[in-house]
């Protein structure tokens, strides 16, 4: 990928889009290099796309949900946040950011995937090569909040399983009179196990139904196969819901820019992206921003005030 008004290399990145025997099975970037320009030459950056859509066929090619390709937008703003990096030492390059950041660029992406002009420019008819009705995107976009409340609860319920499980050695877990049974201290307290082993079946049915309209169902275990608590967000994954409104307030920007205006688009790469972790994120919105960021653009956004 080269730079659009130097020609300058930025950097590479490869798409593997499509499953097979014992590959990956979910959605996800990673980064092969880490761009550095220390003195002993430049290296570029390089990261990996790899994501399991439907395969194309002899009689047809690879047809896309909507959702999948809201989760092609939110991957390739991983990457695009490893290859526009600019940051000299490696250490810094990318997505090497504060973990609560690192899902900015990606949940950025995702809005340009709910506007009309975007969706009637990426869609395509399979047969015809027609683009979506007008009618069917303005159906489309009618149902976005659908559930949102509910799927903003549960975040936040995964985002406290997390924080629970990973506070489980706190050494002041000590409890007080008249304690809430269901605060932070106290669950930790009565979930914790042969030391700090936590029973997380347990954990997870207690707190399940204080977010949720449900209990959950008895000898099963989903933070079993919660791959990103258990795989690398470590007491970090409210930062998916974190990076949510900071990507919202960012994107109102675009809304009142322009979507598709170039120089704003160069003012994000530089200010967000291209500092990777050399700077501090909440530094870099407030200048791309001009402001304090706020959450009233994820509070409208997401149907919790109206528009």
């Amino acid at each position: 990928m080269n730079d659009a008004t130097t020609d300058d290399l930025m950097g590479h990145f490869y798409l593997d889009l499509h499953p097979r025997d014992n590959k990956y099975g979910h959605a996800a970037v990673f980064p092969m290099i880490k761009r550095n320009d220390i003195g002993s030459g430049f290296t570029p950056a390089a990261a990996a796309m790899v994501c399991n859509f439907e395969k194309p066929t002899a009689d047809s090619p690879s047809t896309m949900y909507h959702d999948d390709v809201v989760t092609f937008f939110h991957e390739f703003g991983h990457a695009m946040h490893g290859v526009c990096t600019r940051s000299n030492f490696a250490r810094f390059s990318g997505t090497s950011v504060e973990r609560d950041a690192v899902e900015l660029p990606s949940q950025m992406l995702e809005n340009w995937m709910w506007q009309e002009s975007i969706l009637a420019r990426v869609s395509k008819h399979v047969e015809t090569g027609e683009p979506l009705p007008a009618e069917l995107i303005k159906k489309k976009l009618a149902i976005k909040n659908l559930n949102e409340a509910y799927f903003t609860l549960t975040q936040i319920f995964y985002g406290t399983f997390d924080f629970v499980l990973h506070s489980a050695s706190d050494a002041n877990l000590q409890a007080e009179t008249g304690e809430d049974p269901y605060s932070l201290n106290n669950m930790r307290r009565t979930m914790k196990r042969d030391g700090d082993r936590i029973d997380t079946e347990a954990l997870w049915c207690k707190l399940r139904p204080l977010f949720s309209f449900y209990e959950q169902e008895k000898e099963t275990n989903p933070a079993a196969s919660f791959g990103h608590i258990f795989g690398g967000y470590q007491s970090q994954y409210y930062g998916y819901l974190w990076s949510q409104v900071y990507s919202c307030d960012a994107f109102a920007k675009f809304e009142e820019i322009g979507i598709m205006n170039a120089e704003l688009g160069r003012k994000y790469r530089d200010i967000i992206l291209a500092p990777g972790g050399s700077r501090d994120t909440i530094d870099a919105l407030k200048d791309f921003l001009g402001r304090e960021p706020n959450d009233e653009a994820f509070l409208r956004m997401n149907g919790f005030v109206e528009a």
